[in-house]
């Protein structure tokens, strides 16, 4: 069952870069305030609570397929991690 589970997270990583995440954090906010805003203005201009919802909705996927996949851009600057020393200790004095 572990084997099946760890086969799915497997595909279900999506590593970006930190720049990258910083900059999808702030396309993300932006990105729904205009939805929000135009969700509104759309909703009082159609008097309508649900066209507001429907559109709120739409925008929230259309936002999510826009910065949930890991696409290659986000990917330009490749992590370095930090290699690990080996340090032999005497314990014998």
């Amino acid at each position: 069952m572990s084997e099946i589970i760890q086969e799915i997270s497997k595909h279900l990583v999506f590593p970006i870069d930190y720049p990258s995440q910083q900059k999808l954090n702030g396309r993300t906010h932006k990105l729904l305030i205009v939805v929000g805003i135009i969700s509104f203005i759309y909703g009082y201009l159609t008097q309508s609570i649900q066209n507001l919802l429907i559109s709120y909705g739409v925008g929230i996927i259309v936002t999510s397929i826009v910065v949930v996949p890991a696409y290659p851009f986000y990917n330009k600057q490749k992590l370095t991690f930090v290699e690990p020393k080996v340090v032999n200790i005497d314990i014998a004095k």
